[in-house]
């Protein structure tokens, strides 16, 4: 997979958020922009994917 322009994620230690914002490498990396404080910060897409500590948003598991 690949990061896409619009996509949006939520952190699930924190319900932090971002939103891609730019893609590099055919959506190899992604500019990641926090919408708490606009913030912006590049990572590749296999990193950020194998954390495990994104969601993307309106997929969250349900609660048990």
């Amino acid at each position: 997979m690949r990061f896409a322009v619009g996509q949006a994620f939520e952190r699930v230690a924190d319900n932090r958020q971002v939103v891609v914002a730019q893609l590099r490498d055919e959506g190899h990396a992604g500019l990641l922009r926090f919408l708490d404080n606009g913030h912006e910060h590049w990572v590749l897409w296999a990193q950020f994917h194998n954390s495990q500590r994104w969601l993307p948003i309106g997929m969250k598991e349900a609660a048990s």
